[in-house]
């Protein structure tokens, strides 16, 4: 048999592994994204250590079906492709908050396309007997077409969210066990085969979303789409607007990273200060029970010498 037919073989076997294993992990899931009629992206928390060992074998032949797969036909498998994606597997978390994000597809349009559009659209509303209505739609689509022609813009930006990405924000365990700032978190991406994390304390704090609540993508606060009434795929932005939005994206993003930086440089300084101040109140206390101590021995040992004294002078006394 050649590898290509035993590659096919094994792809088929391994497709059926997956949707079993999917299955699972969706029946067992602490969170999973509903699409249309079905559930995708199941996040996992998993208590129980031997559920976890089970759960990541099974990653593990997952993996071992797609190593051997591209193996044998390396041309037409390729361990990039979606459907190989592995489950992720963590551990050492603390807490997970979980978040549906509006997922945003961008793609070039010149002004010419755009011009194109307009005058295709407009000339199909002129076949035939025209209406009120469709008149008014050709006097839209012109205005909005000449607005374009008189804009200075070359190129523009269509961007369209027809799909959501949940992101998980984890924040590690630390050595000593405790919950590591908040401004520490570790960000991930569910993939469609999802997610396994392992709670091994049984404590882990969860936050998941509300029921159809999905993040607009961040850059909509930054700009706003021309007018572009032609029914299409997305909205239309200029691309001076958008490069311009990422510039801003950018520099709060630093500020707000500095400013994340300078939070954790004071914390570990006011940490500092407090540590040399208990290691100060600890040193005066100790000099203050040592200064004790040795008052007390003395006290101790001019008692002695004071009975001492008199015992002799008891003893002067009675050999007269």
């Amino acid at each position: 048999m050649q590898d290509t037919d035993q590659a096919a073989m094994l792809n088929e076997e391994f497709l059926l592994f997956r949707e079993t294993f999917i299955n699972e992990l969706l029946s067992i899931a602490t969170f999973k994204e509903k699409r249309g009629e079905h559930f995708i992206r199941p996040l996992v928390i998993v208590k129980d250590r031997e559920k976890f060992e089970e759960l990541n074998a099974k990653v593990n032949q997952w993996e071992r079906y797609v190593e051997e797969i591209v193996e044998l036909d390396p041309i037409r498998y390729n361990t990039r492709s979606v459907k190989f994606k592995l489950p992720a597997v963590l551990r050492d978390m603390s807490s997970v908050s979980i978040y549906i994000n509006e997922a945003v597809s961008v793609r070039d349009v010149s002004k010419e396309q755009l011009i194109s559009n307009y005058e295709t659209a407009i000339a199909s509303l002129k076949v035939g007997e025209q209406t009120e209505d469709s008149k008014r739609t050709c006097r839209i689509y012109r205005n909005e077409m000449n607005a374009i022609k008189r804009d200075d813009e070359t190129m523009y930006k269509a961007r369209n969210s027809n799909h959501t990405d949940v992101v998980v924000h984890f924040l590690p365990t630390l050595e000593n066990g405790e919950k590591a700032p908040s401004n520490n978190f570790i960000k991930h991406r569910v993939s469609m085969a999802g997610m396994i994390v392992f709670d091994e304390i049984g404590n882990m704090e969860c936050n998941l979303p509300k029921d159809g609540a999905s993040r607009k993508s961040l850059i909509d606060t930054y700009i706003t789409p021309i007018k572009y009434s032609i029914p299409s795929r997305g909205k239309i932005y200029r691309s001076s607007d958008n490069k311009r939005a990422l510039t801003e994206m950018a520099d709060k993003e630093r500020v707000i990273r500095k400013r994340k930086d300078a939070d954790k440089y004071n914390a570990k300084r006011r940490e500092k200060r407090r540590l040399a101040r208990v290691e100060k109140a600890a040193a005066i206390k100790a000099e203050k029970a040592a200064i004790k101590a040795e008052k007390a021995a003395e006290r101790k040992k001019a008692a002695a010498a004071k009975k001492a004294a008199t015992a002799a002078k008891k003893a002067a006394a009675a050999a007269k």
